[in-house]
């Protein structure tokens, strides 16, 4: 699985960092596996670090990946950063709409330093 998942307890963060060759199979095998991990972090912030991974994904994907995140037995995040490659900053924008219904304030950035800065600031 091209994903890295690590949890710190201290900023109360999940991070994922994706790397090398993806699929949304695997982002979804991703949200499958870690999903009890997942839930017993409510209310955390959730950090997707996808500069490094290369992955073609659809609108259709996003609300794939959306539903299985948030949705009916999601989890609940407090924050939600998506860091991308310039290439992908529109398709991430859809994703942030996505999150938005479930009560999850989701942005787009390419710079992990100005992620990790948005998500310490309060809402």
């Amino acid at each position: 699985m091209p994903y890295e998942v690590t949890i710190d307890h201290e900023t109360r963060t999940i991070a994922v960092r994706g790397f090398g060759k993806g699929t949304t199979a695997d982002t979804l095998d991703l949200i499958a596996s870690h999903r009890d991990t997942f839930r017993t972090c409510p209310g955390y912030n959730f950090l997707y670090d996808s500069s490094a991974l290369d992955i073609v994904s659809s609108a259709a994907d996003m609300l794939k990946v959306a539903e299985a995140l948030f949705g009916l037995n999601g989890t609940s995040f407090r924050k939600f950063a998506i860091i991308v490659p310039e290439s992908r900053v529109n398709l991430a924008r859809i994703f942030t709409a996505l999150a938005h219904p479930f009560g999850i304030h989701a942005n787009v950035f390419r710079d992990v330093d100005e992620a990790h800065e948005w998500l310490a600031l309060e809402r």
